[in-house]
């Protein structure tokens, strides 16, 4: 029997059929699509299920029937493919494509018509009461965030503007970027325009129409600075319809004019709430240099912590792909090269390697416009002479998208116009910019946007259902029912303090455990190891002296700002991520409860709708966090464990003798590395007992949860049911046009579901 699987890329919900509905056998199987149903995309965890139902299966040839939207489709086929391979398996695949609908756009409509009613419509008045118009504010607010990053001269500003189509940011060949730009994406804007910000988020400075040459004296200003400009205007080749598209140009993370620099970069790496898109730039002239090593251990570091489904956040630009001999080295030699390099001496598997020339695409793309100099034609001509193709000399020119990581389907399409009469078209494609872009837009499409409209879809279908439930009443038929439901309600207290006293167990088991404390410590460990090693020669010369205080004081820097980082953005998301887990728990078994007491859908659907109102509202922000602040030794009496500043806050003082030979040792004492190393590690203990306080703190509230539906249950659930037919009958006589609007934007949302 072959296994379907149906999959709603909004609500993340499974359906199955098949070898799976008999459960026994399946146990595994079912508990991993049981545990991830409505609640992770169907990539962070297929993998694994295919591996238990293989398992469970016990055959090595199995097909699977799956339905969804195409990009879904495309997500399980390679995972199908993968998974084959590793497991030398033959899963079949066969796929239906669902059509695609754009739920963020239709609930931004729906939600702006209700708040445009008049106030004392009983929808309007639902939605005020219960503050849901913050879900039109947070559309409006929401943010893809695309992160540019790489060390200086690498060619960033180039990329930049071959991105926007529009030469904005200086470029010079020095570390030409000293300050944070933000450009975000307003579609039709005619012209830039930008706000300086200091330090404090406060303006300083306003331009209403930015170009190149203001934006190089911005940032000339703030190389001793540290200055935000946020810049409004059109980023011609990347849109969203449904949310602001931010293009973010960090610091260079090697830049010493400013340590603050590379935290930016660091902290953009971390940030798994808002998920950017790290694109690192690498110049193919100087590849596997220093400058971009501790950048990129710690992008491997963060991969290796957080899983595969990280992996697709982070784009490696291998770029100035003109400069090579295409001759004697071709493209793909390199491709493989830079894959060796990031797996065997970085760490990072499988990276997604685009290689472009930005140089190129920015010159076509301003060429268009008439805003070349003679310098820049030239310049252009000898690129056109390297990528496009000549039939005089049988020449094929070079074709860079059979080498960008893209799906297939993709390729062919973009193949298809390589050799486009329109000249701007086979520029961009011959360049390499077509297929990043491509990528851009669809992580934009796929992850920012599935993932703000499946936040939608759950937080605000019950509050629908439940206000049309309201307002039908009750048929015959629904009468007869719910006076059964009561009946098995009533008789079910035994059943439910049975199943509550198993789920407080549940939650008591949560383990508060966490592995980024153990991957901070053990960082610490490795990183004053290597000072140790280098600060152990007893005869050093004055020139070894000196470079091997260099390295000491480099590490200290960096762990530094990695432990700040980690400690603010990895734990605060590590934290959020377990409430979540705590709530998930409390809902499974809840709706397993309802499930097994076989009502009827009417009283189902009211009982599912007021519970998950209910752990919806329960969210972390709402729990008091417990901060406790070490005290008793004065270097760092005022440290805490979320606001990490003063971790390293006491003075170095460094003595030095004029001799011949150098004693290393006595650096290694005069720079206290021992004294700091006891106090680092000293810092996390604390920091991992804050953990731990916040985690058995969120238990507790999870249990405080469970003890109020073991208390309300029945008392609450059943006058609720018996008052139903009255209040509705109140409403309907007042209102009836609300079951019509009701119903429309059910159908509208539904579709989605």
């Amino acid at each position: 029997m072959i296994l379907s699987i149906d999959y709603n890329k909004h609500s993340y919900r499974v359906k199955y059929k098949g070898f799976l509905n008999k459960g026994k056998g399946f146990e595994q199987s079912i508990k991993v699509i049981k545990d991830n149903n409505k609640n992770r995309r169907i990539e962070n965890w297929f993998y694994d299920f295919l591996n238990k139902y293989q398992e469970e299966l016990n055959e090595e040839i199995f097909d699977i029937a799956f339905s969804s939207t195409r990009h879904e489709i495309e997500v399980v086929s390679d995972i199908v493919f993968r998974f084959n391979k590793d497991r030398k398996v033959k899963v079949e695949l066969k796929t239906r494509e669902l059509e695609k609908s754009n739920l963020i756009k239709d609930f931004k409509s729906i939600l702006t018509e209700i708040k445009q009613k008049d106030k004392d419509d009983v929808i309007k008045q639902y939605f005020v009461e219960k503050n849901l118009f913050t879900y039109l504010d947070k559309i409006d607010k929401s943010e893809a965030q695309i992160v540019i990053a790489a060390t200086m001269s690498a060619g960033k500003s180039t990329l930049i503007n071959a991105l926007l189509g529009e030469s904005l940011m200086p470029s010079k060949n020095e570390a030409c970027t000293a300050t944070i730009c933000k450009i975000k994406d307003i579609d039709g804007k005619e012209n830039f325009s930008a706000l300086v910000k200091n330090e404090n988020g406060n303006i300083i400075d306003e331009h209403n129409d930015l170009n190149a040459d203001t934006l190089s004296k911005i940032n000339d200003s703030g190389n001793d600075k540290f200055l935000t400009v946020e810049i409004e205007g059109d980023i011609k080749n990347i849109s969203s319809e449904n949310i602001s598209v931010v293009l973010i140009d960090t610091p260079g993370p090697n830049n010493s004019q400013n340590d603050q620099h590379k935290e930016v970069t660091y902290n953009y790496i971390k940030d798994s709430n808002h998920k950017p898109l790290i694109i690192y730039l690498l110049d193919v002239t100087k590849l596997k240099t220093t400058d971009d090593k501790s950048v990129l251990e710690e992008i491997a570091e963060f991969i290796k912590d957080k899983g595969v489904s990280t992996e697709d956040r982070f784009l490696f630009v291998l770029n100035r792909i003109d400069d090579l001999d295409h001759e004697k080295e071709s493209i793909e030699t390199i491709i493989i090269s830079t894959k060796k390099y990031l797996a065997e001496t970085i760490g990072i598997s499988n990276p997604k390697i685009f290689p472009i020339s930005a140089e190129f695409a920015r010159l076509c793309q301003s060429n268009q416009t008439g805003k070349l100099t003679r310098n820049e034609k030239l310049a252009l001509r000898k690129y056109e002479d390297i990528f496009l193709p000549d039939a005089d000399e049988e020449y094929a020119g070079i074709d860079i998208i059979k080498f960008a990581p893209i799906l297939e389907k993709d390729k062919e399409s973009l193949l298809k116009n390589l050799d486009s009469k329109d000249r701007l078209t086979q520029c961009l494609h011959r360049s390499g910019i077509s297929a990043l872009q491509l990528h851009i837009q669809k992580y934009i499409e796929n992850v920012h946007e599935t993932e703000l409209g499946h936040d939608l879809l759950s937080n605000l279908i019950p509050h629908f259902d439940k206000l049309k439930n309201q307002v039908q009443g009750l048929t015959e038929k629904e009468k007869k029912a719910i006076k059964e439901d009561i009946k098995k309600i009533k008789k079910s207290e035994k059943v439910l303090n049975s199943k509550l006293e198993i789920l407080t167990s549940k939650l008591s088991e949560i383990s508060s455990k966490n592995n980024t404390i153990d991957k901070l410590k053990n960082r610490v460990e490795k990183d004053f190891g290597q000072i140790y090693t280098n600060l152990r020669d007893e005869e050093a010369t004055k020139s070894q002296a000196y470079r091997a205080r260099h390295i000491a004081n480099k590490v200290i820097q960096n762990l530094e700002i990695s432990l700040k980082s980690s400690v603010r953005l990895e734990l605060d998301y590590d934290l959020k991520k377990k409430w979540i887990g705590i709530i998930n728990i409390i809902k499974i078994d809840f709706d397993d409860f309802i499930n097994d007491l076989d009502l009827s859908d009417k009283a189902t659907s009211i009982l599912s709708n007021d519970f998950h109102i209910i752990l919806n509202s329960s969210n972390i922000y709402r729990v008091k966090t417990r901060r406790i602040v070490k005290t008793g030794e004065v270097e760092i009496s005022t440290s805490t464990w979320w606001k990490p500043k003063s971790w390293f806050s006491f003075k170095k003082e460094e003595v030095w003798e004029i001799r011949d030979e150098y004693d290393l040792n006595k650096i290694y004492n005069e720079l206290k590395i021992p004294e700091l190393k006891l106090k680092v590690e000293g810092m996390l203990d604390n920091v991992n007992k804050n953990y731990n306080d916040n985690v058995n703190l969120y238990i507790k509230e999870g249990k405080k949860i469970v003890n109020t539906i073991e208390s309300d249950f029945s008392q609450r659930t059943t006058p609720k049911l018996l008052d139903l037919q009255n209040n509705i009958t109140e409403i309907n006589q007042k209102t009836d046009n609300i079951k019509y609007d009701l119903q429309n934007y059910l159908e509208q949302i539904n579709k989605c579901k």
